[in-house]
């Protein structure tokens, strides 16, 4: 068995003997708390602001001949989620407008009305979001909505875990865009905001997210021990290791995945952690015959 294919299974077996305690978050913001707005591309709509829209529209159609498109910007705060944590799951709940607001419900006669939601990477406010200054999107991990079944069908419970996990995992949450995937035609998906009358009809978003137990910090071969401080660290940390120096060491993230390794590290040498996205890895550490793992976590 080769060193990866060792490695693998020695994560493996970490995971399988501890089931870490799951916690659940639950966000369904009204007015006071809630952030999203629509913003409109039409030449006469392009520095109005919408903060206190009732719809969160991913549209594009024509007025008066004139194509336009329309997007929304939505935002749940997740800071009652602690630092370090792991996202293990996140749904999204969107609600079709009724009958009680107009004639603009979920259209498709320019073609399937399927939606993409996308991280958004740049700042924004409510108050005074337009399509002149809209904020800058990814498409990295954007998760697609699929095309409506009729006028007014919820959007119940769409995985979104990839999104959230990026926005948990940036230095700054600023929040969904959801906008129509072919951005030309008649093609609409119109959902509530989070200023709907309505409590049940907002917007919501429920996370599961775990921590890691302490009880597998430390993976030992030949009863050999090493330290990581700080841990947790916001960047920079250093290991002191116990009569093993010069070791190769291998950064791991909790999927198994190497994302770094340093070869011949000294002993209590600085590693600049500060641009890996905050979260849970491990560091792997080598030389011959030892092998050691011990759990880091990064809260920059």
């Amino acid at each position: 068995m080769n060193k990866r294919t060792t490695l693998f299974f020695t994560f493996l077996s970490i995971f399988s003997f501890y089931s870490p305690a799951q916690s659940t978050l639950i966000l369904q913001p009204g007015p006071n708390a809630g952030k999203d707005a629509i913003i409109n591309e039409l030449s006469s709509q392009r520095n109005v602001n919408y903060a206190s829209n009732v719809q969160l529209a991913a549209h594009s159609g024509t007025n008066s001949g004139i194509p336009f498109i329309v997007r929304g910007l939505f935002h749940f705060d997740l800071t009652a989620i602690p630092q370090g944590m792991q996202i293990d799951s996140a749904y999204l709940s969107l609600y079709s407008v009724d009958a009680n607001y107009g004639l603009f419900f979920h259209r498709n006669t320019g073609g399937p009305n399927n939606a993409l939601v996308k991280r958004v990477t740049s700042p924004w406010s409510e108050a005074t979001v337009t399509w002149n200054n809209a904020p800058l999107t990814t498409s990295t991990n954007q998760v697609t909505l699929a095309p409506s079944t009729s006028q007014m069908q919820d959007y119940l419970n769409t995985n979104v875990t990839s999104v959230i996990q990026d926005i948990y995992s940036s230095p700054t949450n600023y929040g969904m865009q959801i906008l129509q995937q072919i951005e030309s035609g008649f093609r609409s998906l119109i959902f509530f905001s989070s200023d709907a009358t309505d409590s049940l009809k907002r917007p919501k978003l429920v996370v599961h997210y775990s921590s890691i137990s302490t009880s597998i910090d430390d993976v030992r071969v030949n009863n050999s021990e090493f330290n990581v401080f700080p841990n947790p660290t916001n960047g920079i940390s250093y290991i002191e290791f116990n009569n093993q120096p010069n070791l190769n060491l291998s950064i791991i993230d909790v999927t198994g995945k190497e994302v770094a390794s340093i070869s011949n590290y000294k002993n209590l040498e600085q590693i600049d952690l500060s641009n890996y996205a905050k979260g849970i890895y491990f560091i792997r550490a080598t030389n011959g015959s030892y092998t050691a793992s011990k759990k880091l976590i990064i809260t920059n």
